[in-house]
């Protein structure tokens, strides 16, 4: 009795520890961090100004407060509104929609009419809100006093920017001053003047110079009719627009620009009029504040001549007899409706974004102005030890005094720009095959998942034999794993340091290539001046490799486009990666697969480019050699463009064992079996295959499949036959068998899942 008691006494102490560790466990548990997701349209420089504050607020604030920022980039800010669109009506296939999002007032107004925009002025305090430039704030207003639906995060304005260096000589000649641009009447008077003035440099009659252009046409029609009191537009608070056109105030716009620009004293020749300056056909442009960032250091004027130029900012011109007026440009944050948590941690991360010192690290690295007014402050810049200058030189000059001017010493355009390709390609190299890397990983763990799945194998599209599904993916890891040894050599060969080269024959001064070499972590030198500087192999390797790796997902798209189709019906793609129908509710398709599909294209199109670039130049270098440029940097972004989605479609793509096990049961799929049968009984192969021939065709004459045949209808065919043959027809039995090295059999493909799991880190 006593042992008896003394079992329960320790059974319910058992209980009450339990309860006891089980009450300290649960009070004392971290709570879950919020994760919280933010789309931008952002890209380059802009993109890794974003993307190294969301780290530092994930590793800081964000990890104090529980708060995880997973930032993405949808590419530009029409894919933006077009993906944030789709998600807020429920397309199919649509992602779920971000918690925050870079929108322009149009985008954040139609969000806000499905009601799915946050008002966030709630969540500011009076100190807080005061410390945002004011106008910043009205813009996500929306006519409701007080509200801020958009919250400021990059803003700029218009700025006349002028290649000073090269407008000096016209200045003296003509006694121009820089002032008479600050007007648009004034700077059409300059413009016609600096016509003339070129005009005359030659004996060309009419081939004088445009003096300015514009980035953005929209903002002179509407900034110029208002500042000569005229609106365009207006839109009431239901959204209702009504137009206003004024007849004079129209002529006076087209004469002030378009005359102009016929007449050749204004142009636009390139994307951006900041590379029309590059080329010397501009010597001034109006464009957003953040242009300045890629305003030029040199004007290239031929093959052969080239010299720096001085930036000068000066206001933008505006009517002499208008009022003034700024465009204020750039696009916010929303936060949009979710739950309670998510909204406040989502604004805790917009505020900790825009405190003066990291919205100046974000302007400085973005070329956007400040948003809030300490920021602004230029002894707040200076506090936080960051210069405003885009021009490498001339920070160094600032800091190191005459030193920072030496920095151009024994280099060229040249050697440079071979450099800076090379830095920049073997960076890239290492990213596309770390996403190769994770294609592998997904392919490999639908392997393992599918291990035992039996599918027919095909040759012209034509069933042939039963494969492991398994057996099937691994194929592709293999040719992916390929495509990362072709970029890995290439990387090999493109990693040696040319600078130094100069123009095309070294240098007369004592340089130190070595030093250079192992400050850039290059393995060695380039030998040859002129071959450095002329070398474009390593570009048309890469792009060949490339090529290869997207014939590979094309394969690869094209057998998940069969299988999902209804004829197979073997997968099934997650929503996330497919589309439906915009007529036929029924339809599930394969979006992603069909993209990077097509992408193979693009790819081959942008090596034959630079083929067809690099095909008969003379030694050395040539201009030519600057459009190698838009083929790489567009099979870069291509290549880790599929590589972010295409793991996770595989990933999550579900399988249909069941379907897979039924195409593979037909008979026919056996016939190599049956033959390979009579050859273990000692009949040659090519008798053996002609005697299963003869059995097939026997078969289609009498309506039979040739599991459903008697041992004796099979002799009277094959004489050699007998029952054990008639166990064949079966797809496990048939993969089963087949134990050859590399095979499809159970073990064989066991053991290569054992060697790409070691392999991958799996």
């Amino acid at each position: 009795m006593m042992k008896k008691n003394l079992k329960y006494l320790l059974a319910l102490l058992c209980i009450i520890v339990l309860l006891l560790c089980t009450g300290c466990s649960s009070n004392n548990a971290a709570p879950q961090p919020i994760s919280i997701t933010v789309w931008t349209y952002y890209n380059g420089t802009l993109l890794e100004s974003f993307n190294t504050l969301v780290k530092t607020f994930n590793e800081t604030v964000g990890k104090e407060k529980g708060i995880i920022v997973e930032a993405y980039s949808q590419g530009s800010v029409n894919e933006l509104e077009a993906s944030v669109m789709q998600s807020a009506e429920g397309k199919v296939g649509a992602a779920a929609m971000p918690n925050i999002f870079s929108a322009y007032a149009d985008t954040a107004y139609a969000l806000d009419k499905l009601g799915l925009v946050v008002d966030v002025s709630s969540y500011l305090t009076a100190d807080e809100r005061a410390a945002y430039v004011d106008n910043y704030l009205t813009e996500g207003d929306f006519g409701q006093t007080g509200s801020i639906k958009i919250f400021p995060v990059a803003k700029s304005t218009e700025l006349l920017f002028l290649n000073e260096t090269d407008w000096q000589p016209f200045a003296e000649a003509t006694g121009t001053q820089e002032s008479e641009m600050l007007t648009i009447e004034g700077l059409l008077a300059v413009a016609e003047r600096y016509y003339n003035w070129t005009d005359a440099q030659t004996a060309t009659p009419d081939d004088g110079k445009a003096l300015f252009g514009r980035d953005a046409m929209a903002n002179y029609l509407l900034i110029g009719a208002q500042e000569l009191g005229c609106t365009i537009f207006e839109v009431d608070g239901d959204g209702r627009l009504t137009l206003h056109f004024d007849r004079d105030i129209i002529r006076k716009l087209w004469d002030s620009y378009y005359v102009p620009f016929i007449k050749g004293y204004f142009s636009a020749a390139g994307r951006f009029r900041s590379d029309d300056i590059k080329t010397g056909n501009l010597l001034c442009y109006v464009g957003s504040s953040s242009s300045g960032t890629f305003f030029p250091s040199r004007v290239i004027t031929s093959d052969t001549e080239s010299h720096d130029i001085t930036l000068k900012v000066l206001p933008c011109p505006k009517f002499a007899d208008g009022e003034s007026f700024a465009v204020q440009q750039g696009a916010g944050m929303v936060v949009t409706a979710a739950d309670e948590a998510k909204v406040r941690a989502s604004v805790e991360f917009l505020k900790w974004f825009t405190l003066p010192e990291n919205d100046i690290s974000f302007s400085v690295g973005s070329g956007y102005m400040p948003v809030t007014k300490a920021a602004n402050n230029m002894n707040t810049i200076k506090a936080a030890g960051l210069t405003l200058s885009p021009v490498v030189e001339q920070v160094l000059t600032e800091r190191l005094g005459d030193v920072g001017k030496k920095l151009h010493t024994a280099r060229s355009r040249n050697d440079q720009v071979a450099l800076d390709t090379r830095l920049y390609l073997r960076d890239e190299i290492v990213e596309i095959i770390d996403g190769i890397r994770n294609l592998q990983r997904a392919l490999l763990g639908q392997a393992e998942t599918n291990k035992r799945t039996i599918l027919p194998g095909f040759t012209h599209l034509q069933h042939a034999q039963p494969v492991l599904f398994a057996h099937h993916l691994l194929a592709y890891v293999e040719q992916f794993e390929r495509d990362i040894g072709r970029l890995t050599d290439c990387r090999t060969r493109l990693n040696v340091m040319p600078l130094g080269s100069g123009a095309l024959a070294g240098s007369t001064l004592p340089i130190d290539r070595e030093f250079v070499r192992k400050a850039l972590d290059f393995p060695t030198c380039t030998r040859n001046s002129m071959d450095s500087v002329a070398d474009r192999d390593f570009a048309c390797e890469l792009l060949a490799a490339l090529a290869i790796f997207s014939m590979h997902i094309s394969r690869l798209s094209e057998d998940i486009i069969l299988w999902m189709s209804q004829e197979f019906r073997f997968v099934e793609l997650s929503d996330a990666f497919c589309t439906g129908s915009s007529l036929m509710p029924q339809k599930k398709n394969p979006d992603i697969a069909e993209i990077s599909r097509g992408k193979t294209g693009r790819m081959y199109g942008n090596l034959t480019a630079m083929l067809t670039i690099c095909k008969g130049l003379p030694m050395t270098y040539n201009r030519d050699l600057q459009e190698d440029k838009e083929p790489l940097f567009d099979s870069i972004d291509t290549a880790k463009g599929i590589l972010s989605v295409y793991p996770a479609m595989i990933a999550t793509m579900k399988t249909r064992p069941e379907r897979m096990l039924e195409a593979a049961s037909d008979p026919g799929l056996m016939a190599t079996d049956l033959a390979e049968a009579l050859v273990r009984k000692g009949v040659p192969f090519r008798h053996a295959h002609h005697k299963v021939g003869a059995l097939v065709r026997y078969c289609a004459e009498h309506g039979k499949e040739m599991n459903a045949l008697s041992v004796e209808e099979m002799k009277s065919v094959i004489p050699e036959a007998d029952e054990s043959m008639l166990e064949l027809f079966s797809p496990v039995s048939a993969v089963t068998l087949r134990k050859s090295y590399g095979g499809t059999g159970y073990e064989q493909v066991a053991s290569q899942l054992a060697f790409w799991k070691e392999k991958l880190g799996e």
